[in-house]
């Protein structure tokens, strides 16, 4: 039986969406190793911070004065604490490098299966889930799934957080792979320390960077499932840039968005970092070059960098990466980087939920057509929630279509 919301979108009011995001955050009280087979067995937990808790009461209260429990959330299960993980991962080149994330620990676990949540983009470095106080994104996803008793791990991403290395490497997917699943073994251990040892099942998922980053993550563990201890049973990317190279930077001079402009600076500012040794002049115009990866840098909000940017973020490319694209035959470095980076072309072998919205002009329906075109089998699903979502507004509806395809497929035991 499909899942009710398959076929039929829904939108949420904005008020109401507003009242459910300050309830939800008012409901807190307050050595690398190179054989695969090795992962498991050495730790790399370096730290834990306790942030605070939430009650069932006060996340039933959440809910009902959002009106969204009706099948769309259901009554709170259980209420459940927060911990700040800070643990050992591996940089761009292989280095070794400290990345944090969030855990959220039911009281009672109910369930038996891990979800691992991969946030959107932040520019900010603390705008992070391991931060809960300055990431919504990240309470709204505890409020759902730990009211429900599910486990919670949410990773920082490499460079953002509490993490060593001096920038986020965005959309990079080998560090988003590594920061996800070495997140997923400090994890483990802390639950291992807590007397919680016992056979868990991964769900993954995450919206908009969180989608590329599910597909980093499950790509990395099919590969090598050695890495992690728990056995991989869903994964459910949300409105991701699968492909970089083909959608993500499709040159459009009628494709006008300042949101879609902040993602290409912040991009190409990263790629300039990590493959151009900072020069970024290399791959934006001269123009933006000299002041906006000042403004990443600094860590301002979002609205100051889109401030600075051009609606079309045709505007901050290069003129050589600009003539590079128009020629099909050209093959620009930065072709090459985000060819390697977009993550829809292989065949997954779990069971696979695109859930994505046709209206999204900012991250486009198409990525997850083609990612289902490239890796089409039998593990793998569309799923459209249909023309009147956008990517501001698809958040929860595609947050809620998750939360129920994971319920869906829940063992007997966890019920």
């Amino acid at each position: 039986m499909d899942p009710w919301f398959v076929g039929k979108p829904f939108l949420v009011n904005p008020k109401i969406f507003k009242i459910f995001l300050f309830l939800a955050i008012f409901a807190y009280s307050v050595a690398i190793v190179s054989e695969v087979s090795a992962f498991a067995a050495e730790s790399n937990l370096i730290e834990v911070t306790p942030l605070g808790s939430s009650t069932k009461k006060a996340a039933d209260l959440s809910k009902r004065i959002a009106g969204i429990e009706d099948r769309r959330l259901f009554p709170s299960r259980t209420g459940y604490q927060f911990f700040r993980l800070v643990y050992q991962t591996i940089g761009p080149n292989g280095g070794g490098q400290t990345a944090s994330g969030l855990v959220i620990l039911p009281s009672q676990s109910l369930q038996n299966r891990i979800v691992v949540y991969h946030h959107g983009t932040s520019v900010r470095k603390a705008d992070v889930p391991s931060q809960p106080d300055s990431n919504l994104e990240a309470t709204v996803a505890g409020l759902v799934f730990g009211s429900m008793g599910y486990i919670v791990f949410a990773p920082d991403y490499l460079g953002l957080g509490e993490s060593s290395f001096p920038y986020h490497p965005y959309l990079n997917s080998e560090t988003e792979g590594t920061a996800s699943v070495d997140m997923i073994r400090a994890g483990l251990d802390f639950l291992a320390d807590q007397g919680i040892s016992q056979n868990f099942e991964i769900a993954l998922t995450g919206y908009s960077q969180g989608g590329h980053a599910t597909l980093a993550a499950q790509k990395l563990i099919e590969k090598e499932p050695g890495r992690v201890s728990a056995k991989l049973d869903i994964s459910i990317p949300m409105a991701g840039p699968y492909d970089l190279l083909g959608e993500a930077f499709k040159l459009d001079i009628n494709r006008t968005s300042k949101q879609l402009s902040l993602f290409t600076a912040y991009v190409l500012n990263a790629i300039a970092l990590q493959y151009f040794n900072g020069n970024i002049q290399a791959i934006m115009s001269t123009h933006y070059a000299g002041r906006i990866p000042d403004l990443i840098r600094a860590g301002v909000d979002d609205e100051r960098i889109k401030s600075e940017l051009p609606e079309n973020p045709l505007e901050l490319l290069s003129d050589s990466v600009i003539e590079s694209f128009k020629d099909t035959n050209s093959e620009h470095p930065l072709k090459k980087i985000l060819r390697e980076n977009s993550v829809y072309d292989w065949t997954p072998v779990t069971l696979t939920y695109l859930v994505h919205f046709t209206g999204d002009q900012v991250v486009r329906f198409e990525n997850s057509k083609k990612a289902l075109k490239q890796m089409g089998n039998k593990n793998v699903f569309l799923i459209d929630l249909g023309e009147n979502l956008d990517h501001l507004t698809g958040f929860f509806p595609a947050l809620t279509a998750a939360f129920s395809l994971i319920e869906l497929q829940a063992s007997p035991a966890a019920k």
